[in-house]
């Protein structure tokens, strides 16, 4: 049975490219949170902090998507914030009876800012919103943790890989 891999951490830390390079690994698709609120035309985390009841509906609409691909056999990389444990809660039950993993990329304040600093401009979280971001993102305990600082993407991808027995 395929999964739903779910790949979480603050903002600026390098989800996106490592949740692209792994989907592509995996022969899998890649489901983008930020893709889902564009789509949507639901508000934005970089510009607004989303009500509780936003980040659900993100969370339902990622798992209806997610289900399309998992149904016909085929692994789905969930890419996103999840700022609360709950949001988590209601993409793991919105999937069903396909497994769900939850990996959280972790790095310091200071890798964080450096690589937030490297991103398009389009995709630049001012300072402020991204320390209320670290900040949340610090109280999910959920899932494996993998300690990001050292490292590029593809040893990014590799931990991953290894932290779900894909290797």
């Amino acid at each position: 049975m395929s999964r739903a891999i779910v790949i979480r951490g603050p903002a600026g830390i390098g989800k996106t490219a490592t949740a692209i390079a792994l989907a592509e690994i995996l022969y899998g698709e890649l489901i983008s949170l930020d893709r889902i609120r564009q789509q949507n035309g639901l508000v934005r985390y970089l510009t607004y902090f989303a009500p509780y009841q936003v980040e659900t509906t993100v969370a339902q609409l990622a798992a209806e998507q997610a289900k399309v691909h998992l149904v016909a056999q085929k692994p789905v990389v969930i890419e996103g914030v999840f700022l609360s444990q709950s949001v988590l809660n209601t993409l793991a039950r919105s999937l069903g009876n396909f497994p769900m993993e939850v990996v959280n990329v972790k790095a310091s304040w200071e890798t964080v800012c450096s690589r937030n600093k490297g991103r398009p401009p389009e995709n630049y979280v001012p300072e402020d919103k991204l320390e209320r971001l670290f900040q949340l993102d610090a109280q999910i305990r959920t899932g494996v943790c993998i300690q990001t600082d050292k490292m590029n993407r593809q040893e990014m991808v590799d931990a991953i890989l290894q932290s779900i027995n894909h290797t």
